[in-house]
């Protein structure tokens, strides 16, 4: 039985893949890098430092994975404080957050994103209180595809790792859910075939179907 929900952000709560990747297409220009959309795609998920990390093995460029990675937090950071940038919250998590709640499911938030991107976003969109527990990719030394990051979730939820569902949108958010034990909704925000779903256990495009399909919960 399912006891307790374990939420991605980026991508599951905020609409912002679009705006991760644009930042991280226009570093790889700035560097000279040759990238492409697909190859960013493939940072969906990962704590950014790990990517930059395999990027600098692939490349060799002079700069440190560290210095990179900080620099692309705070120009996320800076989309999440601007008053410039639109920032849209998935249609109906607010409301499926709600129904989570009462009826009685745990709810926590583990996403590759830093803390201060987490707790803004929750801020923006009102859902400080939604969630039981708040766990970033800066509370685990390896980020996403690894498990490390749910099974930190569930253990500050004292739920078992086997009763808890995942919803993510990023290939290596499924997979680490997988590698965790857990049940994995993928949440279909990318574009048709983008992202790898094959391991997760049920799709969805909108949250209002999540019951009808997710049919092991009620």
């Amino acid at each position: 039985m399912i006891e307790a929900v374990i939420f991605d952000m980026d991508g599951v709560i905020i609409d912002s893949e679009p705006d991760y990747k644009q930042i991280e297409l226009d570093m790889y220009a700035e560097m000279g890098l040759e990238m492409s959309e697909e190859d960013a795609v493939k940072s969906m998920g990962r704590v950014t430092v790990d990517w930059w990390r395999e990027l600098k093995e692939r490349f060799g460029f002079e700069q440190s994975a560290e210095e990179l990675a900080e620099y692309e937090n705070n120009l996320y950071l800076d989309f999440l404080f601007s008053d410039e940038n639109q920032k849209t919250m998935m249609e109906g998590v607010d409301v499926f957050l709600k129904t989570l709640r009462d009826k009685g499911y745990r709810i926590a938030i583990a996403s590759s994103s830093t803390v201060p991107a987490i707790n803004r976003v929750l801020e923006l969109f009102d859902l400080e209180d939604a969630f039981d527990v708040r766990v970033s990719g800066d509370h685990v030394a390896v980020g996403k595809p690894a498990p490390d990051i749910f099974l930190r979730a569930a253990e500050l939820l004292n739920v078992a790792p086997e009763k808890c569902m995942v919803i993510e949108d990023s290939g290596s958010g499924i997979l680490a859910a997988k590698r965790a034990g857990m049940q994995c909704t993928a949440y279909l925000s990318a574009p048709e075939g983008q992202v790898d779903v094959h391991l997760a256990d049920y799709r969805i495009a909108h949250f209002d179907r999540f019951f009808e399909t997710v049919t092991i919960m009620d």
